[in-house]
C-alpha cells in the first residue's frame, strides 16, 4: 500500500488456499478439484470422467442421465462430497493369534488378524451397503445388510482338530435406515457365544451405531474388552478406511473381559485406553 506521495506504507501478502469449490482441493496445474472418486472442473460444472455408478441414473430424472454433471446440475440445492456416495461398512470381531486356551486348558482356534474371508478368519462379521445420497435411495439401504458368525474349532494338545461347531448367524443383528438429519444410520449388535464352551461361557457382546454422511462414517457404542474389533468403510472407488480398531492384546485384556458389562466405549474409553480410537 502506498501513500499519495507514492511512499510504501504497508505490505500485505496473499496466500492462495488450495481448497476451492465446496472445500475440495484444487490441482494447481490442471485447475481441477479433487473429489476422491474423480476430478471436477468448477469452471465447466462437469466432472472430468463419467459416474461409474449406473444406479444413479433415474428414468424420472433426465438430469441424472448426464454422467458428467455435478449434482444433477443443481449445485445450489445439493452437494456431492466425493463424486460417489455408495459405501460398504463392515464390522469384524476376531481373536488375534493362531489359537487361544481357556482357563480349563481347552484349546480353540483364533483368527489371526481377522482379515481373511473364510468362516475361520473371524468370530463375527457384519456388512452393510449404503447410499448417502437420498435422491438415489430414500432409505439409505442398497441391499439387505448381512451378518455371519464364524466357525469355532477345538484342538488337542498336538494341534489336531477334535471338534467344530458354529453359532447361528441370528446371534448378530444389523439394521440400516435414513435418519432425520439425512445421514444413514447403521446398527450392528451381537451376542455370540462359544458353541463348544462350557455352560455359562460369556458371549461376545457389542452394540455399535455408525453414522454415514457423504463419503465418511463415524462410530459410537460399546463392546466387551475381548476379542478384537475393526470397523472399515470402503467407497465405490475401492478405497478402504479403517474408522475404528481395538486390539485386546495391546489393551492387556484376556477372555475374562467377555463377562458383563461391556467395558469398552466407542470411540474411546478410559477402561480400554490401550485400544485405538477412530481413524478418520
Amino acid at each position: 500500500m502506498t501513500s499519495e506521495s507514492c511512499t510504501t506504507t504497508a505490505v500485505y501478502c496473499y496466500v492462495a488456499f488450495p481448497e476451492q469449490f465446496t472445500g475440495k482441493e484444487r490441482d494447481g496445474e490442471t485447475g481441477l478439484d479433487y473429489f476422491g472418486a474423480r476430478y471436477m472442473s468448477a469452471a465447466q460444472g462437469r466432472f472430468s470422467s463419467p459416474d461409474a455408478k449406473q444406479s444413479s441414473a433415474k428414468l424420472d430424472n433426465p438430469q441424472s442421465w448426464n454422467r458428467y454433471s455435478y449434482t444433477d446440475n443443481n449445485p445450489l440445492a445439493f452437494v456431492d462430497p466425493d463424486g460417489r456416495e455408495k459405501l460398504r461398512v463392515t464390522l469384524t470381531t476376531y481373536i488375534p493369534g493362531r489359537t487361544i486356551t481357556d482357563p480349563f486348558g481347552r484349546i480353540y482356534n483364533a483368527n489371526g488378524n481377522g482379515r481373511g474371508s473364510t468362516p475361520f478368519d473371524y468370530k463375527t462379521r457384519q456388512s452393510a451397503m449404503v447410499e448417502t445420497d437420498r435422491r438415489i435411495s430414500s432409505s439409505g439401504k442398497l441391499s439387505e445388510p448381512t451378518g455371519a458368525v464364524g466357525v469355532t474349532q477345538r484342538f488337542d494338545k498336538s494341534g489336531k482338530e477334535i471338534d467344530r461347531a458354529k453359532e447361528p448367524d441370528s446371534a448378530v443383528k444389523q439394521t440400516v435406515g435414513r435418519q432425520q438429519d439425512g445421514s444413514v444410520g447403521i446398527s450392528f449388535a451381537g451376542a455370540a457365544t462359544n458353541p463348544l464352551g462350557l455352560p455359562g461361557t460369556p458371549a461376545i457382546d457389542f452394540n455399535i451405531s455408525i453414522t454415514c454422511t457423504g463419503g465418511s462414517c463415524s462410530a459410537t457404542g460399546a463392546h466387551d474388552g475381548f476379542p478384537g474389533y475393526r470397523i472399515e468403510v470402503t467407497n465405490e472407488a475401492g478405497k478402504t478406511t479403517e474408522i475404528y480398531t481395538y486390539d485386546p492384546n495391546k489393551a492387556g485384556k484376556t477372555p475374562t473381559a467377555l463377562f458383563p458389562p461391556m467395558d469398552c466405549q466407542v470411540p474411546r474409553s478410559d477402561g480400554c485406553a490401550a485400544g485405538q480410537g477412530p481413524k478418520q
